[in-house]
Protein backbone atom coordinates (compact mmCIF):
# COMPACT_ATOMS: atom_id res chain seq x y z
CA UNK A 1 0.00 0.00 0.00
CA UNK A 2 2.53 2.31 0.65
CA UNK A 3 5.14 2.33 -1.81
CA UNK A 4 6.83 5.61 -1.48
CA UNK A 5 7.23 6.00 -5.28
CA UNK A 6 3.64 6.19 -5.50
CA UNK A 7 2.15 7.30 -2.15
CA UNK A 8 4.93 9.97 -0.17
CA UNK A 9 4.12 9.20 3.69
CA UNK A 10 5.20 13.00 4.33
CA UNK A 11 2.33 14.51 1.35
CA UNK A 12 0.04 12.12 2.59
CA UNK A 13 0.67 13.63 6.13
CA UNK A 14 0.94 17.47 5.35
CA UNK A 15 -2.37 17.05 3.25
CA UNK A 16 -4.13 15.27 6.11
CA UNK A 17 -2.84 17.96 8.55
CA UNK A 18 -4.06 20.78 6.39
CA UNK A 19 -7.60 19.55 5.76
CA UNK A 20 -7.97 18.93 9.46
CA UNK A 21 -6.98 22.08 10.47
CA UNK A 22 -8.99 23.81 8.25
CA UNK A 23 -12.36 21.82 9.38
CA UNK A 24 -11.47 22.08 12.95
CA UNK A 25 -11.02 25.73 12.60
CA UNK A 26 -14.58 26.30 10.36
CA UNK A 27 -16.08 23.97 13.60
CA UNK A 28 -14.44 26.61 15.84
CA UNK A 29 -15.79 29.21 13.81
CA UNK A 30 -19.11 28.08 13.56
CA UNK A 31 -19.41 27.55 17.24
CA UNK A 32 -18.29 31.33 17.97
CA UNK A 33 -21.14 32.55 15.31
CA UNK A 34 -23.63 30.36 15.66
CA UNK A 35 -25.60 28.18 12.40
CA UNK A 36 -26.79 31.12 11.67
CA UNK A 37 -24.23 33.90 11.76
CA UNK A 38 -22.75 36.14 9.12
CA UNK A 39 -20.32 33.41 7.43
CA UNK A 40 -21.76 30.02 8.40
CA UNK A 41 -22.47 28.69 5.10
CA UNK A 42 -19.13 29.46 4.06
CA UNK A 43 -17.72 27.36 7.12
CA UNK A 44 -20.03 24.53 6.09
CA UNK A 45 -18.90 24.55 2.78
CA UNK A 46 -15.14 24.50 3.55
CA UNK A 47 -15.74 21.82 6.13
CA UNK A 48 -17.87 19.61 3.21
CA UNK A 49 -15.26 20.01 0.57
CA UNK A 50 -12.10 18.91 2.77
CA UNK A 51 -14.11 16.11 4.03
CA UNK A 52 -14.47 15.06 0.67
CA UNK A 53 -11.24 15.31 -0.32
CA UNK A 54 -10.21 13.53 2.86
CA UNK A 55 -12.67 10.81 2.43
CA UNK A 56 -11.85 10.09 -1.55
CA UNK A 57 -8.12 8.78 0.15
CA UNK A 58 -9.70 7.01 3.13
CA UNK A 59 -12.38 5.29 1.10
CA UNK A 60 -9.59 4.16 -1.79
CA UNK A 61 -7.31 3.38 0.55
CA UNK A 62 -10.17 1.55 2.41
CA UNK A 63 -11.66 -0.35 -0.50
CA UNK A 64 -9.25 0.06 -3.04
CA UNK A 65 -5.92 -0.35 -1.62
CA UNK A 66 -4.04 -1.54 -4.70
CA UNK A 67 -4.83 1.95 -6.14
CA UNK A 68 -4.44 4.18 -3.40
CA UNK A 69 -1.92 6.52 -3.69
CA UNK A 70 -0.64 10.17 -2.59
CA UNK A 71 -2.50 12.06 -5.04
CA UNK A 72 -5.62 10.11 -3.80
CA UNK A 73 -7.20 13.28 -2.44
CA UNK A 74 -8.12 14.12 -5.47
CA UNK A 75 -6.97 17.86 -4.87
CA UNK A 76 -4.01 17.73 -7.70
CA UNK A 77 -2.14 15.46 -9.77
CA UNK A 78 -5.16 13.46 -12.31
CA UNK A 79 -6.99 14.75 -14.55
CA UNK A 80 -9.79 17.78 -14.08
CA UNK A 81 -8.90 18.06 -10.30
CA UNK A 82 -6.71 21.03 -11.00
CA UNK A 83 -10.09 22.42 -12.56
CA UNK A 84 -12.73 21.39 -9.66
CA UNK A 85 -10.22 23.28 -7.20
CA UNK A 86 -10.44 25.96 -9.13
CA UNK A 87 -13.96 25.93 -9.84
CA UNK A 88 -14.14 26.14 -5.87
CA UNK A 89 -12.14 29.21 -5.53
CA UNK A 90 -14.47 30.95 -8.28
CA UNK A 91 -17.56 29.87 -5.73
CA UNK A 92 -15.97 31.48 -2.71
CA UNK A 93 -15.06 34.63 -4.92
CA UNK A 94 -18.85 34.29 -6.14
CA UNK A 95 -19.98 34.25 -1.98
CA UNK A 96 -18.14 37.34 -1.21
CA UNK A 97 -19.28 38.99 -3.88
CA UNK A 98 -22.75 38.62 -3.71
CA UNK A 99 -21.90 39.27 0.39
CA UNK A 100 -20.69 42.64 -0.04
CA UNK A 101 -22.99 45.58 0.43
CA UNK A 102 -21.99 47.21 -2.48
CA UNK A 103 -23.79 44.42 -4.64
CA UNK A 104 -26.88 44.17 -3.18
CA UNK A 105 -28.63 44.50 -6.34
CA UNK A 106 -27.96 40.75 -6.90
CA UNK A 107 -30.35 38.41 -6.28
CA UNK A 108 -30.24 36.95 -2.51
CA UNK A 109 -30.49 33.13 -3.05
CA UNK A 110 -29.30 32.83 0.56
CA UNK A 111 -32.38 31.91 2.00
CA UNK A 112 -31.91 29.49 5.00
CA UNK A 113 -34.43 27.22 4.07
CA UNK A 114 -32.51 27.12 0.47
CA UNK A 115 -29.36 26.47 2.42
CA UNK A 116 -30.18 23.46 4.64
CA UNK A 117 -31.53 21.67 1.23
CA UNK A 118 -27.94 22.04 -0.19
CA UNK A 119 -26.36 20.93 2.89
CA UNK A 120 -28.55 17.42 2.61
CA UNK A 121 -28.38 17.01 -0.84
CA UNK A 122 -24.38 17.65 -0.30
CA UNK A 123 -24.29 15.38 2.82
CA UNK A 124 -26.55 12.65 0.74
CA UNK A 125 -24.77 13.07 -2.65
CA UNK A 126 -21.06 12.17 -0.68
CA UNK A 127 -22.73 9.12 1.53
CA UNK A 128 -24.23 7.70 -2.01
CA UNK A 129 -20.68 8.07 -3.76
CA UNK A 130 -18.60 6.50 -0.62
CA UNK A 131 -21.17 4.07 -0.11
CA UNK A 132 -20.93 3.23 -3.94
CA UNK A 133 -16.90 2.98 -3.55
CA UNK A 134 -17.58 0.31 -0.68
CA UNK A 135 -19.78 -1.48 -2.63
CA UNK A 136 -17.83 -1.95 -5.73
CA UNK A 137 -14.94 -2.62 -3.96
CA UNK A 138 -11.57 -2.93 -5.67
CA UNK A 139 -13.17 -2.61 -9.17
CA UNK A 140 -13.72 0.67 -8.37
CA UNK A 141 -11.14 3.18 -10.10
CA UNK A 142 -11.00 7.04 -10.39
CA UNK A 143 -10.14 6.24 -14.00
CA UNK A 144 -11.99 4.44 -17.09
CA UNK A 145 -11.11 0.88 -16.85
CA UNK A 146 -10.48 -0.30 -20.65
CA UNK A 147 -10.23 -4.53 -19.40
CA UNK A 148 -11.55 -6.28 -17.36
CA UNK A 149 -10.71 -6.47 -13.98
CA UNK A 150 -9.12 -8.94 -12.43
CA UNK A 151 -7.63 -9.82 -8.18
CA UNK A 152 -4.89 -12.84 -8.28
CA UNK A 153 -5.98 -13.71 -11.69
CA UNK A 154 -9.45 -13.87 -11.24
CA UNK A 155 -11.98 -11.69 -13.22
CA UNK A 156 -14.32 -9.75 -10.84
CA UNK A 157 -18.07 -9.41 -11.89
CA UNK A 158 -20.43 -6.84 -12.78
CA UNK A 159 -21.62 -5.08 -9.26
CA UNK A 160 -25.10 -5.07 -9.89
CA UNK A 161 -26.25 -5.00 -5.94
CA UNK A 162 -26.25 -1.72 -3.30
CA UNK A 163 -26.54 1.37 -4.77
CA UNK A 164 -25.83 -0.22 -8.23
CA UNK A 165 -29.17 -1.91 -8.80
CA UNK A 166 -30.50 1.43 -9.19
CA UNK A 167 -27.98 3.52 -10.82
CA UNK A 168 -25.23 2.23 -12.93
CA UNK A 169 -22.97 5.01 -11.98
CA UNK A 170 -24.27 5.80 -8.57
CA UNK A 171 -20.73 7.04 -7.42
CA UNK A 172 -21.38 10.08 -10.58
CA UNK A 173 -24.78 10.34 -8.89
CA UNK A 174 -23.62 11.09 -5.64
CA UNK A 175 -20.84 13.48 -7.14
CA UNK A 176 -23.57 15.39 -8.92
CA UNK A 177 -25.66 15.90 -5.80
CA UNK A 178 -22.48 16.71 -3.77
CA UNK A 179 -21.42 19.58 -5.99
CA UNK A 180 -24.89 20.93 -6.47
CA UNK A 181 -25.50 20.97 -2.96
CA UNK A 182 -22.80 23.14 -2.10
CA UNK A 183 -23.69 25.86 -4.82
CA UNK A 184 -27.19 25.55 -3.42
CA UNK A 185 -25.41 25.79 0.28
CA UNK A 186 -23.35 29.17 -0.50
CA UNK A 187 -26.73 30.79 -2.74
CA UNK A 188 -24.21 31.02 -5.86
CA UNK A 189 -26.83 31.31 -8.87
CA UNK A 190 -23.97 31.98 -11.37
CA UNK A 191 -22.30 28.58 -10.15
CA UNK A 192 -24.73 26.50 -9.77
CA UNK A 193 -25.82 26.85 -13.84
CA UNK A 194 -22.45 26.49 -14.70
CA UNK A 195 -21.33 23.94 -12.62
CA UNK A 196 -24.54 22.16 -13.79
CA UNK A 197 -23.93 22.81 -17.43
CA UNK A 198 -20.24 21.58 -16.64
CA UNK A 199 -21.24 18.12 -15.38
CA UNK A 200 -23.99 17.29 -17.95
CA UNK A 201 -21.47 17.53 -20.82
CA UNK A 202 -18.65 15.70 -18.48
CA UNK A 203 -20.88 12.81 -17.40
CA UNK A 204 -22.45 12.80 -20.90
CA UNK A 205 -19.27 12.15 -22.42
CA UNK A 206 -17.32 9.69 -19.49
CA UNK A 207 -20.46 7.81 -19.19
CA UNK A 208 -20.91 7.28 -23.17
CA UNK A 209 -16.70 6.36 -23.54
CA UNK A 210 -16.42 4.46 -20.12
CA UNK A 211 -19.81 2.15 -21.32
CA UNK A 212 -18.25 1.05 -24.62
CA UNK A 213 -15.56 0.14 -22.79
CA UNK A 214 -17.80 -2.15 -20.45
CA UNK A 215 -20.29 -3.41 -23.15
CA UNK A 216 -17.43 -4.00 -26.44
CA UNK A 217 -14.42 -5.13 -24.48
CA UNK A 218 -15.45 -6.32 -20.68
CA UNK A 219 -18.99 -7.52 -20.21
CA UNK A 220 -20.44 -8.27 -23.21
CA UNK A 221 -24.02 -9.07 -23.63
CA UNK A 222 -24.66 -9.06 -19.67
CA UNK A 223 -23.57 -5.39 -19.11
CA UNK A 224 -25.79 -4.74 -22.14
CA UNK A 225 -28.99 -6.23 -20.39
CA UNK A 226 -27.92 -4.67 -17.03
CA UNK A 227 -27.62 -1.40 -19.17
CA UNK A 228 -31.41 -2.14 -20.54
CA UNK A 229 -33.07 -2.81 -16.56
CA UNK A 230 -30.94 0.35 -14.79
CA UNK A 231 -30.84 3.74 -15.47
CA UNK A 232 -28.13 6.24 -14.89
CA UNK A 233 -30.58 8.87 -12.55
CA UNK A 234 -28.09 11.94 -13.63
CA UNK A 235 -30.74 14.86 -13.51
CA UNK A 236 -29.66 16.21 -17.30
CA UNK A 237 -27.88 13.54 -18.40
CA UNK A 238 -30.17 11.64 -20.36
CA UNK A 239 -30.42 9.33 -23.50
CA UNK A 240 -27.62 7.16 -22.77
Amino acid sequence: MYNPRVNSLTEIALTSTILGVIIGGCIFSLSVSGLHGAYSNIYAYLILLCMYYLFEFIQTARYQPSKVTSKSFLIWGGNGNKEFLMVQFLNIWEYFFTQSRFNSFLPNCNDWKVVYLGLTMSIMGQWLRYKSMEVCGDSFSHYIAVDKPTTDGIERPLIKHGPYAYSRHPSYVGFWYFVVGMEILLGNCGCLVISIVILTVFFRKRIEFEEWFLENRIYGEEYTEYKRDVGVWIPFVVGI
